[in-house]
């Protein structure tokens, strides 16, 4: 009987070894997701950017960039006048390479249409770097 009792436990712990073995193999790799390359992702307006993303985020823009006294901002639109001013809303944009930017000056400022990758907290964007206009592939 002594001899059974050895048998079943041995078999009884060699089953929760082959169980827990199992139980510990490494799940087969998942896709990475794209997370902070946002460049990737499809441009939102900057209105979106401001109330969908967080501080710090990436997030790729496809809005209009207008200077107002040489200091650079993002828009969605510009008012009616001369030279053209943003519209709300706007956040300041720090770090575009503006001479990079196709960009047209009148009056002494600069306006276009920009696809970006920008980063945005407290209401002023940080340049990140060109969103899919150059060249059509995502950069970041």
């Amino acid at each position: 009987m002594v001899a059974l009792r050895t048998v079943m436990g041995v078999c009884t712990v060699t089953a929760l070894m082959v169980l827990l073995a199992g139980c510990t193999e490494e799940p087969a790799p998942v896709p990475d997701e794209p997370t902070s390359s946002a460049s990737a992702r499809e441009p939102i307006s900057i209105r979106d950017a401001l109330d969908r993303v967080e501080a710090g985020e990436q997030v790729r823009v496809q809005t209009t960039l207008v200077t107002e006294d040489g200091v650079p901002f993002l828009c969605d639109s510009v008012a009616d006048s001369d030279p053209e001013q943003c519209s709300e809303p706007s956040v300041e944009i720090v770090g575009a390479p503006l001479d990079d930017l196709e960009l047209t000056e009148r009056r002494g400022e600069l306006a276009g249409e920009v696809d970006i990758v920008i980063t945005i907290e407290d209401r002023t964007a940080t340049f990140v770097g060109p969103g899919m206009d150059s060249g059509g592939t995502a950069e970041g």
